[in-house]
C-alpha cells in the first residue's frame, strides 16, 4: 500500500500493520518469543537497538506511545474550544510528552518506559497492546 493520503488510508494501514504484527508473534515459538535480540552484528548506534532486548520489551514500548497519543488527542479535543491563536493554529491543552520529558530528553522516557515493563508478562503485554 502506498503512503496514506488520507485518514482512512491511514487507518486501513495501521490496521493490515497491527494485524501482520500480531500474526507474527502468534506465529513464534514461546523460545522465540523470549529470546534475546541480537542486533550487534548491525553496528547501530541508536539506543532502541540495545534498549529493547524481546518481543515484550518492543510491545510494551508500542503501548506506552499509543497511550501517549490517546491522552494527548482526548485532552486536546475535549480541553480546547478549537479557537486558533494569533498564529492560526489550535490551542494545545495538553503537551505530547508527559513532564519533565521533551523532544531533546524523551529517550530518557524510552528507558524508564523499559525499565518499568521487566515484570510485565508477554501476555499481559500483548493484552495491554491490545487495549491500546
Amino acid at each position: 500500500m502506498p503512503r496514506p493520503q488520507n485518514k482512512a488510508d491511514l487507518i486501513a494501514l495501521a490496521e493490515k500493520n497491527y494485524d501482520e504484527l500480531l500474526k507474527f508473534i502468534d506465529s513464534m515459538s514461546e523460545d522465540e518469543k523470549n529470546t534475546p535480540f541480537d542486533f550487534s552484528s548491525l553496528n547501530k548506534k541508536e539506543a532502541h537497538w540495545s534498549r529493547d532486548r524481546n518481543v515484550r520489551d518492543v510491545i510494551c514500548h508500542l503501548t506506552e506511545w499509543h497511550k501517549l497519543l490517546l491522552k494527548f488527542v482526548a485532552e486536546n479535543m475535549k480541553g480546547g474550544s478549537g479557537e486558533k491563536s494569533e498564529n492560526k493554529k489550535p490551542a494545545i491543552v495538553c503537551q505530547f510528552l508527559p513532564e519533565p520529558y521533551n523532544w531533546k530528553n524523551y529517550g530518557d522516557m524510552n528507558r524508564a518506559i523499559w525499565k518499568n515493563c521487566q515484570n510485565v508478562p508477554l501476555e499481559k503485554a500483548l493484552a495491554d497492546f491490545s487495549e491500546s
